[in-house]
């Protein structure tokens, strides 16, 4: 849909069939970019929209010069934003699909690799980006992540929690921690798994069930609104449960650091995952 304005609800003005061509006239605003189709100008979905060569795409406003230097190639694992900057809060420049072949151009910043496809250069989580043959790690360890003010601390979990022996899913389970245990951040973070010490045992944990000790759930200081109906869901991916349906405007609470494209947050007691492009 070609819309009047950078929202789902905007009024729509044409629907451009599969396989149109428009033209980015400006930046991109909430996930839109506006563009011209036909002689309409309006407002589309970024997620739908993909680069031809780089003709009218909108300019890479870069926080920092990008890497002049190839420093090897990256496959992109699932659907990707494409960002002008190392975060999700800039602006998407291209959605690249999975199975995509990228340049890499320099050092990770913040989690994210600066990257160029099809001739745009950009931004994409590194978490996304799988680096084969001699492709340089960004970090000296990359499954030690240091997690933003994370590292000395104690966390508290909020429920029944597994103690595994790596930052996944499928990582044995050293023990199970119960609710309301008091464990000891080691400063690890990786996809959406936080490095933990319980009494001597160090292991790998769920984000989404620790919160800061002290705090109530581990809501912290910072919410965010939905800008549209939007699934919280079991962990940082679009292939994880749905637990419920945040409605637009549904005000949620941020629990920890971003992995990836997706923040932790708690809605309605309820804590899971939300993609951040659809939080303000």
């Amino acid at each position: 849909n070609l819309r009047a304005a950078p929202s789902l609800g905007a009024a729509v003005l044409a629907v451009m069939p599969a396989g149109s061509r428009v033209a980015v006239t400006g930046a991109a605003s909430g996930g839109f970019l506006p563009v011209r189709f036909g002689t309409t100008n309006g407002w589309a979905s970024a997620s739908y929209l993909a680069l031809d060569g780089g003709s009218g795409s909108a300019p890479t406003p870069q926080p920092t010069p990008p890497p002049t230097a190839n420093l090897g190639s990256a496959t992109v694992t699932s659907a990707l934003n494409l960002r002008a900057g190392a975060g999700v809060t800039y602006a998407v420049l291209a959605v690249m699909p999975a199975g995509s072949t990228v340049t890499v151009r320099g050092a990770a910043q913040g989690g994210f690799l600066p990257v160029r496809y099809g001739g745009v250069d950009g931004w994409a989580a590194a978490d996304y980006l799988s680096t084969p043959g001699s492709t340089p790690a960004p970090a000296p360890t990359p499954a030690l992540t240091p997690a933003p003010g994370a590292g000395g601390g104690t966390l508290r979990t909020t429920a029944d929690l597994n103690l595994r022996a790596s930052p996944s899913l499928g990582g044995a389970v050293l023990l199970v921690m119960p609710p309301g245990a008091t464990v000891t951040d080691l400063g690890g973070q990786q996809a959406g798994f936080r490095q933990v010490r319980y009494g001597s045992v160090s292991g790998w944990a769920s984000a989404t069930y620790l919160a800061v000790s002290g705090t109530n759930g581990g809501a912290g200081t910072t919410s965010r609104t939905a800008v549209d109906d939007l699934n919280l869901r079991a962990g940082p991916g679009t292939g994880e449960a749905v637990l419920l349906v945040i409605p637009a405007g549904g005000a949620v609470a941020v629990t920890g650091p971003a992995s990836g494209e997706w923040l932790p947050v708690r809605y309605a007691g309820v804590v899971g995952w939300a993609f951040a492009a659809y939080l303000t």
